[in-house]
């Protein structure tokens, strides 16, 4: 579980926090999905999860969970490609390993098995410039399971994949989490990141204004805000079918309670 504890932070330059006193917890192996407006403060909640920043007051602790720094937090951001390191697709997930000084063996066997878990098996010397955006993300998942990790931050990291992609990532992304017993913290305001979630936390200028299940995100004040701004549940809808969320999609997003039937 990760739990902050009246965690506050600011930065230097700002006499406002960004966060105000955070007190939530993330149950292991658990999918959370962090969602708000502009400047709430969630890629800084993000930042002192990995522990890139440490809170100005308040704990983040991180029990029966092996994190013993930034590195043992995976991160996936938006654009791939930013982070890559290596020319090839074995290049770039090898890199990590390379640093930790494992004997040629087990890095071998750690490629291997990250490359099938994402699909990419036979793709070791395909060029990343080449790849599609739906494969560089792949490229950037398999360099974080190749290190074993099993907290997984997601930085709107489907923001910049068209709608198939999405769709393909986002299912890769729920089976790794079942089968690996991963921890995901997703920062998006998607709806279909919403209403795949185990849990939504909201923030709202710096605080938690909605912490539970997606299905009871709409009936709270937060909710009923949110949707206001939105413009209303026919205004969801309207958008949902204008970019193109397949049907079934959206009567998923209806059992979880996002939108009145």
């Amino acid at each position: 579980m990760i739990a902050l504890e009246a965690v506050s932070y600011s930065y230097g330059t700002s006499t406002e926090p960004v966060l105000v006193d955070l007190n939530l917890q993330i149950q292991s192996s658990s999918w959370v999905t962090v969602a708000g407006p502009d400047g709430a403060g969630k890629s800084t909640l993000g930042k002192l999860i990995k522990g890139l920043l440490q809170p100005d007051s308040g704990s983040v602790r991180y029990q029966g969970l092996d994190v013993r720094g930034p590195e043992d937090v995976g991160y996936l951001g938006g654009d791939p490609y930013d982070s890559f390191v290596g020319v090839t697709v074995e290049e770039d997930v090898v890199f990590g390993l390379e640093n930790l000084g494992l004997e040629r063996e087990q890095i071998r066997a750690r490629l291997e098995q990250a490359l099938l878990l994402t699909g990419l098996q036979g793709m070791n010397d395909r060029l990343v410039e080449t790849l599609s955006g739906g494969e560089q993300q792949k490229v950037a998942l398999a360099g974080v399971l190749a290190m074993r990790t099993r907290v997984l931050l997601l930085d709107e990291c489907l923001g910049m994949l068209d709608r198939p992609n999405r769709t393909a990532i986002r299912s890769l992304l729920i089976s790794l989490k079942n089968s690996l017993h991963l921890t995901i913290v997703q920062i998006s305001n998607d709806m279909e990141d919403i209403a795949a979630a185990d849990q939504l936390i909201y923030l709202s200028s710096g605080r938690v204004a909605y912490a539970g299940t997606s299905s009871g995100f709409l009936s709270s004040r937060a909710g009923q805000g949110w949707s206001t701004l939105a413009g209303g549940m026919a205004a969801l809808v309207t958008a949902l079918e204008a970019r193109g969320i397949p049907g079934e999609a959206v009567e998923r997003v209806k059992k979880y309670g996002l939108i009145n039937q």
